[in-house]
């Protein structure tokens, strides 16, 4: 376990978690009196759109990408397939694991 400076253990579960720390600044903002209604949905827009969670491009430019090796592997094997040449294990072992890391993105995620 780390210590603090101050020679206190803390563990993980001592720590907040990043989903109920944004939950607690989007309560902050809801409840202010101070802020009018038009801030207080800019503020939360702000607020969702830097949560970790809400970067969707990544695993999309992660699907694509895969996608995309898929393809070329695919096309690959039937090309060298019709001109009766070796198709190289390494390629299909490529689209394989293309595949692979396509499920595994696309499968749904418990809880």
């Amino acid at each position: 376990m780390a210590e603090e400076s101050a020679g206190s253990p803390t563990s993980a579960a001592d720590e907040p978690s990043i989903p109920s720390e944004l939950y607690g600044l989007i309560k902050t903002v809801l409840t202010d009196p101070a802020l009018s209604p038009e801030q207080k949905v800019m503020l939360i827009d702000e607020v969702r759109k830097s949560t970790p969670a809400s970067d969707r491009w990544t695993s999309r430019y992660a699907i694509y990408s895969l996608a995309a090796i898929v393809l070329i592997a695919l096309i690959g094997v039937i090309t060298l397939g019709m001109s009766d040449k070796y198709i190289p294990d390494g390629l299909i072992a490529i689209g394989s694991a293309a595949v692979g890391g396509l499920a595994g993105l696309l499968t749904p995620r418990k809880g």
